[in-house]
C-alpha cells in the first residue's frame, strides 16, 4: 500500500501536512478501521521522512521497552503484549509499522505520552528531580508516600494529601528550578497521582482524573517535540484530541 494506490489516496493529507509539526489522529478506542487507516498515514509519511516520532496513549514507563522493539531488538514482553491486543488496535498496528520503517532505515523515535502503569516510575523521577532542591527538598520529599503496586486505599489517601501538598507549596519550590524543571516536577506529581488513583475506583475515569492525567500527557507530548527537526505523528483517544480546556492537544 502507498499513498497513490486505489484503495487509499492520501496526497491531500500529506500536503495539507506540509511543514507543521504533528499529525494527529483522533478516535474512539477499537476502532478497527482507524487502526489501518493510521497505519497507511503513518508509513506515507514515514517513508517521505516527514515523520520521525511516533506518539501515542501507550503507558510511559513502557517507553524504552517500546523504543528497543521498534529498534529491531527481542523483547519478549513487548511482542506478547502487542499479540493480546486487537491486531489493528492502534498501539499494536502503528508499533509494527514503526519497526518496519526503522528496519528500512526510517528511523522511528517512541513517545508513549500517557501516565505510567505502575507509580514506581514517577516517584523515581520526583526523587531526581528533587535532588536538584536546597532549602524546598525536604517540602518535595518529607511526605512523598512509597506507593505499592498495585495501591491500596491507604496509598489513595495519602497520595491525595501529597498532591494538595505540592500543589500549595509550588511556586516556592519552583523558584529553586529551573522552568523545566518545575515543568517537569509539575508533570511528574500529576503522574504519580493519576497513576496511583487509577487504581480507585471511585476515582480513576472521573472528571478530575482525566484533567490531571492530561498534565502529564501533555508534558511527555511536549518533551518529544523539543528537538527542531521533530515532526510526530500522533494516535490518541478522541478526549484527548479534542478542543476542549483540559485537552492536550487542544494545547
Amino acid at each position: 500500500t502507498d499513498e497513490t494506490d486505489n484503495t487509499w489516496d492520501l496526497r491531500h493529507l500529506v500536503t495539507l501536512y506540509g511543514a507543521q509539526k504533528m499529525f494527529m489522529v483522533g478516535e474512539v478506542h477499537g476502532s478497527n478501521e482507524i487502526g489501518i487507516v493510521s497505519s497507511v498515514i503513518l508509513d506515507a509519511l514515514g517513508s517521505k521522512k516527514l515523520v520521525n516520532v511516533l506518539g501515542y496513549e501507550f503507558p510511559n514507563d513502557f517507553e524504552p521497552y517500546m523504543q528497543g522493539y521498534v529498534d529491531g531488538e527481542n523483547v519478549p514482553d513487548i511482542e506478547q503484549y502487542i499479540k493480546e491486543m486487537a491486531p489493528n488496535m492502534f498501539a499494536a498496528i502503528l508499533t509494527e509499522k514503526a519497526r518496519e520503517l526503522t528496519k528500512k532505515g526510517h528511523a522511528i523515535t517512541v513517545a508513549a505520552v500517557d501516565i505510567p502503569a505502575y507509580p514506581e516510575s514517577p516517584y523515581a523521577d520526583i526523587v531526581a528531580l528533587a535532588s536538584k532542591l536546597t532549602s524546598q527538598k525536604n517540602t518535595v520529599l518529607a511526605t512523598l508516600p512509597n506507593v505499592q503496586t498495585p495501591p491500596q486505599s491507604a496509598d489513595f489517601a495519602q497520595v491525595n494529601a501529597y498532591f494538595d501538598q505540592f500543589v500549595s507549596h509550588k511556586t516556592q519550590i519552583c523558584t529553586e528550578l529551573s522552568a523545566d524543571d518545575c515543568d517537569a516536577l509539575n508533570a511528574k506529581v500529576h503522574a504519580f497521582w493519576a497513576a496511583t488513583l487509577a487504581y480507585d475506583e471511585s476515582e480513576a475515569q472521573s472528571e478530575l482524573w482525566f484533567e490531571r492525567r492530561e498534565e502529564a500527557i501533555y508534558f511527555n507530548m511536549h518533551n518529544k517535540m523539543r528537538a527542531p527537526g521533530d515532526r510526530m505523528f500522533l494516535h490518541m483517544g478522541a478526549f484527548h484530541t479534542n478542543k476542549g480546556a483540559a485537552s492536550a492537544g487542544s494545547r
